[in-house]
């Protein structure tokens, strides 16, 4: 069956069209039925059509892939390949330099240091803030005889926002956007990303460092060429305690893109004992 075949015949502009606004989903409880699905992981140079091909042994079955995995965009919501990825990086953020230079969010790093381990005399120094970050590791006899990190996954847009009154030293202002550097003299001391620029005042979030305010400090810009002196700077939003900055790390947008992309790897078939039937009440549905 082909996708649209089915859709709805409505007026559009005195015209009769598809009506491709027309949607439906599959039944809540066959969904939460793994047994009425197959699992497959995308190969290289797979298509919705080839694989449909391949398990349905109907190339038109390709819209049953796309429904399975909730596909809305069939050119980008499906797994690219290694070149069709670097192609879709180079297209949304320029090149893929700058897909990595650009910071995403922060997240919780336990993964990255999963054998880490603390005494329990060690997690009992702890603050209260940093004791949410460990789960107790048990004996055979149910006390506790350790610490490790807990597997918790939390995400923060940024660690920290602040504003710094600036005194600038050439004609042109900071870019949003862009990335500036700070330095102590000729030495670096932090750098960070422009949410709000004028003449006198600027908004940086991605703190990484020191953003030092007193006339040895001054504040350039990567892109813009801007340079100014920090007068005065204030915390405006602190969503990572300072105590706490060594449990998160930064990932990029393209480490953000590129897990995405590894997700839609692997997909739901639904079972091809169910084809037949599921496209009759496809088509059943749309009809109504």
């Amino acid at each position: 069956m082909k996708y649209f075949s089915s859709f709805p015949i409505i007026s559009y502009a005195n015209n009769s069209a598809k009506n491709i606004m027309t949607r439906v989903d599959l039944d809540k409880k066959f969904k939460e039925q793994s047994k009425n699905f197959y699992p497959y992981e995308v190969q290289e140079g797979d298509r919705a059509d080839s694989i449909a091909h391949a398990y349905y042994e109907d190339t038109y079955n390709d819209w049953m892939v796309h429904f399975a995995n909730q596909v809305v965009d069939p050119y980008h919501d499906v797994y690219l390949s290694e070149y069709e990825f670097r192609e879709f990086i180079t297209s949304k953020y320029g090149s893929v330099a700058n897909s990595q230079a650009q910071i995403y969010g922060y997240r919780n790093n336990w993964a990255a240091n999963i054998d880490d381990r603390l005494t329990v005399s060690g997690y009992s120094a702890l603050t209260s803030t940093l004791k949410k970050f460990w789960s107790p590791v048990l004996s055979e006899g149910s006390s506790i005889v350790a610490y490790e990190r807990k597997k918790l996954d939390t995400y923060v847009t940024t660690n920290q926002i602040l504003s710094a009154n600036v005194v600038m030293q050439t004609n042109t202002n900071y870019t949003v956007g862009e990335k500036v550097v700070s330095y102590e003299g000729a030495t670096v001391s932090g750098n960070a990303f422009v949410t709000f620029a004028n003449s006198t005042l600027v908004t940086l979030k991605h703190i990484n460092g020191t953003i030092g305010a007193n006339s040895s400090y001054t504040i350039k810009g990567n892109d813009s060429g801007a340079n100014g002196v920090p007068s005065q700077t204030t915390i405006i939003k602190q969503n990572i305690p300072t105590e706490a900055v060594s449990y998160y790390t930064s990932f990029s947008f393209y480490d953000y893109e590129q897990e995405k992309n590894e997700q839609r790897k692997t997909i739901d078939l639904i079972d091809a004992r169910y084809s037949t039937s599921i496209e009759k009440q496809f088509r059943k549905l749309l009809k109504k």
